[in-house]
């Protein structure tokens, strides 16, 4: 294989492995916000989702859900396994991707240019940003 197309292959090879669906957020004026998207693992081995990264805000957590004496809390997680054929919602009272330290309000119609580490392999994606306190992504618009 030519040494261009094998760099093209190279960099298409991940997107074929897992797609990212539904990526959202709600519009905020605060300085954290949660992204939820479906991360769908089309390979054959696991996929280990390491961290993010996006413009808009200075760090990206990976984030899960859980109760500690009665009361919710959100925990970091160094990194999220995907298993082979596997697709894992990050929704609400789940999984998240918590943007810390956002410089601006995030305003709904806007949309963010997300990357996704999957170790050394990167995935864009796009968030959507809804209107504030919104709890589902919106299909308005698009179909599937």
């Amino acid at each position: 294989m030519l040494p261009g197309l094998q760099r093209l292959a190279d960099v298409l090879q991940p997107q074929r492995q897992a797609g990212v669906l539904h990526a959202w957020t709600a519009a905020t004026t605060g300085r954290e916000a949660d992204v939820f998207l479906r991360i769908e693992n089309r390979g054959d081995e696991e996929a280990m989702l390491t961290g993010a990264s996006v413009a808009e805000a200075g760090r990206v957590e990976i984030v899960g859900f859980g109760f500690q004496e009665g009361a919710e809390v959100w925990t970091r997680l160094p990194s999220l396994p995907i298993p082979a054929k596997i697709t894992i919602e990050l929704e609400p009272h789940s999984l998240a991707l918590r943007l810390k330290d956002i410089g601006e309000p995030l305003e709904a119609g806007q949309h963010l240019d997300m990357v996704l580490e999957f170790g050394a392999t990167r995935l864009p994606v796009e968030v959507e940003v809804g209107p504030a306190g919104a709890t589902s992504h919106s299909h308005a618009g698009h179909d599937h």
